[in-house]
């Protein structure tokens, strides 16, 4: 990894085996560079995290627990930020009509996420 950057942030859509590709809108999405730039990440002298928008329907409670179990086997001492979905100024202009997660539900899955991901936080 390039010692000249200070911090990366590398968002992480969805869950890396399946719904990657619904995900990002793109087919047959091949997750391998994102699972390599993880294991460069974890190897490197780089301060960085991990950030995934949580949008209702695309990420459900399972989802984000399969997630973190993932993501712990990758990077286990990583910080993994969630962002709760805001529906405004979206590409497609459905997602608008989107309401997001409940903060309380968004708080009691922190919890369970910590037993996988004990660096996982709320953002925003």
């Amino acid at each position: 990894m390039n010692d000249r950057f200070d911090y990366v942030a590398l968002d992480i859509k969805a869950l890396l085996d399946r719904r990657y590709s619904e995900s990002i809108g793109l087919k047959n999405f091949d997750v391998s560079s994102i699972l390599s730039s993880m294991k460069e990440l974890t190897n490197s002298r780089v301060d960085y995290e991990l950030r995934t928008t949580v949008v209702p329907g695309l990420h459900s409670e399972k989802d984000l627990l399969d997630l973190g179990k993932q993501l712990s086997e990758i990077a286990p001492k990583a910080k993994w930020f969630l962002q709760n979905f805001e529906p405004k100024n979206c590409l497609d202009p459905e997602l608008e009509k989107i309401k997001p997660y409940d903060m309380m539900f968004l708080e009691n899955l922190l919890e369970k996420l910590r037993v996988y991901m004990p660096n996982v936080e709320l953002r925003g």
